[in-house]
């Protein structure tokens, strides 16, 4: 056998082997996203998908979380007076994932977290939870605070002496 042809056909293989080892290194990391189950956005998308427009009121490029799952300023959310919204942006587009819109009346209980490192609100969506979605605090009080009861909000403000 030709040298050349050895030397071709070992670094094939490990071509093949690498590509092997990234697919099974990435595929948890990015399975989620891409996959069929998508950290929950499947589940709420059967409750809350829709057709209707963004609003004008938008935040775009946000860090938002569905269930554990992170898109990283890659969430527009909007809100009006009916509810808000949640619309994958690019990358995430690419998955055709479905636009949500969440009834104000439709989150349950909020509770505060840390999100990169940053204030946070985590919205559990229906009764029962359909699932959660956590959003940067800035967002929470400029978007959705306005619009929710006070009982919704007992975990997020320390009660008053």
């Amino acid at each position: 056998m030709d040298a050349r042809f050895l030397l071709d056909l070992v670094f094939l293989l490990f071509l093949f082997a690498l590509a092997l080892f990234l697919r099974r290194l990435l595929t948890p990391l990015f399975g989620h996203v891409f996959g069929p189950k998508g950290g929950g956005w499947s589940d709420l998308a059967k409750v809350f998908a829709t057709t209707r427009p963004m609003p004008p009121q938008t935040f775009r490029r946000q860090n938002v979380a569905v269930g554990q799952i992170v898109y990283r300023r890659s969430m527009n959310v909007g809100f009006d007076d009916a509810g808000f919204y949640l619309q994958p942006g690019f990358p995430v587009s690419l998955a055709q994932k479905a636009r949500l819109f969440i009834p104000w009346e439709r989150i349950g209980k909020v509770t505060p977290r840390m999100f990169f490192f940053r204030r946070a609100a985590a919205l559990a969506l229906g009764e029962p939870p359909a699932g959660v979605v956590t959003v940067p605090m800035d967002v929470f009080d400029a978007a959705i605070r306005p619009h929710l009861p006070a009982e919704a909000l007992r975990e997020l403000t320390p009660p008053q002496a």
